[in-house]
This record gives structure tokens, sequence and C-alpha cells, in this order.
């Protein structure tokens, strides 16, 4: 695994052009809200910002050692998902990304033997009332460390293909393809969470500037996993907002599609607090067929029908 100090590489001006423009506008509020903090801190060292910074490197560099070698002796080896398949390879260092837990996929039949291996590390489950479409998320938690595995990635996953994945480096565990990471990415930032953090976004918009994607794999897997609607709509933001260089020949959506997004997914909406009815509809519209929302629905409903008083409750 790459390793990091706190001497930063080189900038990434330039990179985010016109979103970054808007970035340096929004009060300090808004930036932290949005877990922007530490990466404006590395952009423009606003001495604001450096505690946001130190605070997220010191932390992730104790989550980056725990992972290294926790799962040496644990096979098959788990999945890194999100964030800490993202920090060493596209983010310039540990303090620029934010991260509440470290998210890992397993197969279902191994999930038990993990969560066995886990405590045996020290690790303690966390019971809690989840959603019924996050019934495939288990936490654990040792000191501050948070562990957030997964059996599967979309609430509405059926068929269980498989998730392409390639070596992770310095873990000898695995990671999506960027592909998949793409694909997945998009649909936990539309499909799951309805653009709720811009960090999500930037995630996206570093691993396509860093890494070569092969299309047709991207469309196929979107297609498989039904969240194509929602890839559509995560590269129309990117384009439009982060002037991410997608190749001219990708169409983004039908001119309907287009139309849409342009009316709902402008700068109030991605930066504001999203309880207007433009979220409801954006809700339902990212779906890619109207069963998936009346599914989506139907779940959301059985869940706060049953859910208990003063419960915890971990919803997506």
């Amino acid at each position: 695994m790459r390793s990091w100090n706190l001497k930063t590489d080189k900038g990434l001006k330039g990179e985010l052009l016109g979103f970054w423009e808007e970035v340096k506008k929004k009060d300090l509020g808004l930036l932290l809200k949005h877990r922007l903090g530490g990466f404006l801190y590395y952009q423009e060292k606003r001495p604001e910002l450096y505690s946001e910074w130190k605070q997220q490197w010191i932390q992730n560099q104790i989550l980056v050692k725990e992972m290294e070698s926790l799962f040496h002796d644990f096979t098959p080896k788990p999945i890194f998902l999100k964030g800490l398949a993202l920090v060493t390879e596209v983010y310039p260092d540990l303090g620029t990304r934010f991260f509440s837990d470290v998210d890992i996929l397993i197969e279902k039949p191994f999930l038990s033997s993990l969560i066995d291996f886990l405590e045996q590390k020290g690790y303690v489950q966390i019971k809690d009332f989840k959603w019924y479409g996050n019934q495939y998320k288990t936490l654990l938690q040792k000191d501050s460390i948070t562990l957030e595995v997964h059996t599967q990635l979309f609430f509405h996953e059926t068929n269980h293909s498989k998730w392409p994945t390639c070596f992770h480096k310095g873990t000898r565990c695995r990671q999506l393809t960027p592909e998949a990471q793409l694909v997945h990415l998009a649909g936990h930032v539309a499909f799951q969470h309805n653009f709720l953090y811009l960090h999500w976004l930037l995630d996206i918009h570093l691993l396509l500037q860093k890494k070569e994607l092969c299309w047709e794999k991207v469309w196929s897997l979107a297609k498989d996993k039904k969240v194509l609607r929602s890839l559509k709509a995560v590269l129309w933001v990117l384009k439009h907002y982060f002037k991410t260089p997608i190749p001219q020949e990708i169409m983004i959506g039908s001119r309907g599609e287009r139309w849409i997004f342009s009316k709902i997914l402008v700068s109030d909406f991605l930066w504001g607090d999203q309880k207007d009815m433009r979220y409801f509809f954006l809700k339902h519209f990212l779906k890619d067929s109207f069963l998936l929302s009346l599914k989506y629905d139907w779940l959301w409903w059985m869940h706060h029908a049953k859910r208990p008083r003063n419960e915890n409750c971990h919803c997506g």
C-alpha cells in the first residue's frame, strides 16, 4: 500500500475547474457538512481547515494501518469498498478524504466466519434496528474503528452475480475493478443517497481522473445491477459542475432524462438540505423501473410501521 506522510503531494488545482470556484465561495459550515474540509485545506491551505485535515489524516492513518494486517489470516479475502479503496489511489493524501467507517464486501456464506474472526480480533458487533433495505449490512466496532460488512451492495440485488475485483495493494485483500467502482459509487451516491454529500461525487471525479475504464463494461454492469439511470445522473452532474472529462462518445441519458437532470440537479439542490419535492421525485426517478420504486416504497413503509421506539436506525 502506498505510504503517506504529513508532507503532501503537489496540488490538484485545475482538475476541478468550475466546481472548485463555487466550493471556495461556500461558508465553513456548508463545506464541513459536505465533508470537503480536508480536501479544501489541501487545495487552498485555509488555516481554519487545518484541524479538519489533520484530524482526518490521523484517523485515516489508524484505519489504513489496521487494515494492512487485519485480514492476513482470513480466507476468502474481503473486498474493500469506497473510501479505503480510494484514499491511497486517487486522493493526494490521507487527510483529504473523510471517513466515518471502513466498508467491506464478503460473500454471504462466509459472513458468520468473518464475524467470528473479527470478534477474536477485538471487534464487537453493534446490534441495531435496520431498515429492511439494509439487512445485508453488519456493523462491528473496536475503539475508534467501525467496520461495515456488506454481503451485497444494493437492496434489490437478486442474482448475486459477483462483482468484478482486482488486487488491493498492500493489504492482501481485494477491491472492485475501476469499472465496478464507478458503478457502485454512482449507485451509492444517487440510487441510495440522492446526492446527499458532495464528497461522494468528488470520489468519482478523482477516480475518472486517475483510472482508465472500459465503458462497455461500465454500461453492462450498471444495467445488470439496475443502477443505469443513477449512473447517467452522476455523469451528468460531473460533466456540468465538476467539468470531469467524460469521453465525447458517451451519451449521458436520453433527451428527456437530461432535461430532468437539468431542472432538478441544480446547484442549490446539491448543496442544500434536499427537503422539498425534488428530493422525493428524484428518489423514485433514479430507480431503473417503476416496480423497483414500488419495492423501495414498500420496504420503507414496512420499516417505519414496525420500527420500535427509541431504537437506532441506519436507513439508506
